[in-house]
């Protein structure tokens, strides 16, 4: 076993693993930017190395930043967690030529399995059912015109160095094609560094399942069951359980027995995750994931197994610590993944203090996190800050105990998607275990949307005799007015509804909102428009694109500048017809919410 291992990564992922390193007594680094030495992964490791304040590209995605610590603080492994530099072949070989261990697959199983087109070529050369698409990546708008043609609409462009669904665009007649193929190679060229694209027929509403396995340096391969993630928005896991709900012994022995026949024939040597649809023809191979994934907890919580455990003994070359048989699973898991994200402004991040924090705890409850009371969630990274995990003897008890867990936890002065999840852990679909990737459409966002202003209503008709005003609860903010005594919430007449608890807590269709509600003192007087508008950024964050430029006439909605935060990339379009007078920033430049980016003529 090692004696000390670096931990490439932060948060919640980083704390995780350092805290299996210390079950097994083996030393521990973190690395940190410098504005994250508060991190609990800093404070948990034996030993920490600032990387500086390059942003994430100068510090977690540095590799020869990473190897020079890992090898300055005398490791003998690196643990690379999920995300950044995990799926990274060069950073991987980079690690092995500085004489140190990889916790991972081979650098060259990372290459095969990295490359969809290549993957997608073993698995058919292995009988395993795939999705009818091009051969390999096609080098234009006009070759992949002609696939789509021959398959059929919708189709799908996809990076065929992607993953986390970004680098893809649906494609629904073919006058779409062109659009979406430079829309889809520039975004794979600017988050995985080339442009390949590669065209799949598109399937609608699948399920979504995969199958975690782990094969040792002798060749001897399990499977760890399966787990499925179906409930997705824009094609981001929000939850996701194990066992699959629809997978029955001769399924599971399906899709099993096809993943077990990748991995070994990629000669994985580490833990893997393969995933497949499950259509109306069934199960097809979607891609494999040769890292840990976010979602391995509810295969850890249904097995007792620790797979970050199983990480490190299959890279120090240990064989695996059971054998098929010996893996059964008990009860049923599932993880909500918790992001600082406003579901009600179409899930726009919202980095920022974090005043408070209260994290749950309960009888088969667990909350992976990094969270810090007056702390910051910075906008250079991810918006997942947690992830509750509950554990049940069934189903039902499982998402009672999840249920309970999103509604304890607390984010404070933040907008999170926890009670959001709770709303859709309510839907039949997922009730009755008979959901697919189309279950969080815009209709269900309204609902959610409708029972939140409802219950704003209700705290702004007990505690403000005033005749408006804004509203927060539970991070989420609105604007209120009250005419002829009917209030509006965001512009829209809503009717209270609920019982008021108290003067920060309503309690409406088994949720309680916590919040407060104010009158306005004052308001600015003057023109109700004006012929010059400062279009402001509504996040902080980085800017990623200016589309425009002065002296250019833009009709209403037309984007202005994008930018990027928490690895989404937020267009800000313009408030109505004008003409650019000026552009206020450059790419790449850092801009606080509020920040002018545009002068527009509205004149």
């Amino acid at each position: 076993m090692f004696d000390r291992v670096l931990v490439a990564n932060r948060g919640e992922i980083a704390a995780r693993v350092i805290r299996t390193c210390h079950d097994l007594g083996i030393g521990t680094v973190a690395v940190h930017a410098s504005d994250d030495r508060a991190q609990p992964h800093v404070r948990l490791a034996d030993r920490a190395v600032d990387l500086g304040s390059a942003g994430p590209q100068g510090t977690y995605l540095s590799g020869p930043r990473l190897v020079e610590a890992a090898v300055e603080e005398g490791c003998d492994a690196v643990h690379p967690g999920y995300g950044f530099l995990s799926e990274d072949a060069s950073f991987a070989r980079r690690v092995e030529e500085a004489g140190l261990t990889w916790v991972g697959p081979p650098p060259i199983a990372l290459e095969s399995l990295g490359d969809k087109a290549r993957a997608l070529k073993l698995a058919e050369d292995l009988g395993v059912p795939t999705t009818p698409g091009s051969d390999g990546s096609v080098a234009s708008a006009e070759e992949a015109r002609e696939v789509i043609a021959e398959i059929g609409t919708p189709s799908v462009l996809k990076a065929v160095h992607g993953g986390g669904g970004m680098g893809m665009r649906q494609v629904d007649s073919l006058d779409e094609v062109e659009t979406a193929f430079e829309e889809a190679r520039q975004q794979a060229e600017g988050a995985f560094g080339s442009p390949e694209l590669l065209v799949e027929r598109w399937w609608d509403d699948p399920r979504h399942l995969e199958v975690q396995i782990a094969f040792d340096r002798e060749g001897n391969g399990v499977h760890v069951f399966e787990r499925e993630c179906s409930v997705q928005r824009r094609r981001q896991k929000l939850l996701e359980e194990a066992p699959a709900p629809c997978v029955d012994e001769d399924l599971r022995e399906e899709i099993t027995g096809y993943a077990l026949d990748l991995c070994e024939a990629a000669e994985v040597h580490a833990l893997a995750t393969v995933e497949f649809l499950s259509t109306d023809e069934g199960p097809v191979f979607n891609e494999v994931n040769p890292r840990l994934q976010v979602e391995h907890t509810v295969t850890e919580e249904i097995t007792g197994y620790d797979l970050v455990a199983w990480q490190l003994r299959l890279a120090a070359g240990e064989p695996l610590v059971a054998t098929q048989d010996e893996i059964t699973l008990e009860g049923h898991s599932i993880q909500a993944r918790v992001n600082v994200e406003d579901p009600l402004a179409g899930f726009k991040p919202a980095p920022g203090p974090v005043t408070h924090t209260h994290v749950p705890q309960g009888e088969g409850l667990r909350v992976d996190h990094a969270l810090v009371p007056g702390g910051e969630v910075a906008p250079h990274y991810d918006s997942l800050v947690a992830k509750v995990i509950t554990h049940g003897g069934d189903r039902g008890q499982a998402i009672y105990r999840l249920r309970g867990g999103l509604a304890d936890l607390r984010v404070g002065s933040r907008p999170t998607t926890a009670g959001f999840l709770r709303f859709v852990l309510d839907t039949d679909e997922v009730r009755r275990g008979e959901m697919d990737t189309g279950i969080v459409d815009e209709a269900l966002v309204d609902d959610y949307r409708a029972i939140v202003h409802a219950a704003m209503a209700r705290l702004v008709d007990g505690v403000t005799s005033g005749d408006h005003g804004e509203v927060r609860l539970d991070g989420h903010e609105a604007d209120w007015q009250r005419k002829d005594g009917q209030v509006f919430v965001a512009g829209e007449a809503v009717e209270p509804n609920g019982q008021r608890l108290d003067r920060a807590r309503v309690q409406l269709d088994g949720y309680v909102f916590e919040g407060e509600a104010a009158p306005t003192i004052a308001l600015e007087t003057g023109a109700a428009a004006q012929d010059e508008v400062d279009v402001e950024s509504p996040i902080p964050g980085t800017v990623a694109q200016i589309p425009v430029a002065p002296g250019e006439d833009v009709p209403e909605g037309t984007t202005l500048v994008v930018v990027e935060a928490m690895k989404m990339k937020n267009e800000i379009g313009a408030p109505r017809d004008g003409t650019v007078e000026s552009v206020e920033v450059a790419v790449d430049e850092d801009v606080d919410q509020g920040q002018a980016l545009v002068r527009l003529d509205t004149e």
